[in-house]
């Protein structure tokens, strides 16, 4: 686990007889060198810090940042061998800018509004060596809400349709309101004109049947 050197007491402070020994430099990528320490009148400098040693000058909260970033994510670290100091300090720097650009916005601002920056930063993140699956990972999350990925012209467009079609549910809604009332209208009626329907035809069977049944020759 890789640790800020700026947290490091001071070693010198309990032990008079060693005072003149200077402290042994720990070999971490995120320790920040110290150039001087002092004890009483006596001034004790360190040998030039390892060239993979975060300088003295390195911001000491983006130190942590990258301190606690890399306990948490193997693989981490750039190489050695492959990157010089300066471009391990400069690509130190703007991952730890890039940390804090995504600790200040939310999820949905950064698949959002600032998809285009975030993108540029995982292009120049992957063009000064980061790489791994922590790296794939994050890519993978900053990449993975596709269906939000929308203009703001098309989210205008999406909502002038919910308007439209919105409207027309409620001419339609008003018209089956309206056939419903004449449906019922109707059927009142209906029931009217079937009742004079059937008086008519019960009227017209008691003529015919008091004629039928007169309908005989007259007997005296």
């Amino acid at each position: 686990m890789f640790t800020n050197g700026r947290n490091r007491g001071n070693r010198n402070n309990n032990n008079n007889n060693r005072k003149n020994k200077k402290p042994r430099n720990t070999n971490n990528e995120f320790q920040i060198s110290r150039s001087e320490e002092s004890q009483g009148s006596e001034t004790i400098i360190d040998p030039p810090p390892p060239n993979y040693v975060l300088g003295s000058d390195f911001p000491p909260q983006d130190a942590q940042l990258l301190v606690e970033f890399s306990s948490r994510h193997a693989g981490f670290l750039l190489s050695e061998q492959i990157h010089t100091w300066n471009m391990r300090r400069q690509a130190y720097e703007y991952f730890a800018t890039f940390l804090k650009f995504l600790r200040s916005h939310s999820t949905l601002d950064l698949l959002t509004s600032s998809k285009s920056s975030v993108s540029n930063d995982l292009d120049v993140l992957k063009m000064y060596g980061f790489r791994g699956e922590w790296f794939d990972r994050l890519v993978l999350r900053l990449n993975h809400h596709t269906s939000l990925d929308i203009s703001d012209k098309e989210m205008q467009n999406l909502t002038q349709d919910e308007d439209d079609y919105y409207r027309r549910i409620v001419a339609l809604d008003e018209e089956y309101a309206a056939l419903t009332r004449k449906l019922y209208e109707n059927r009142s009626k209906h029931l009217v004109e079937r009742e004079a329907v059937d008086y008519i035809s019960n009227k017209k069977k008691k003529i015919m049947d008091e004629r039928a049944r007169l309908n005989v020759p007259f007997i005296i």
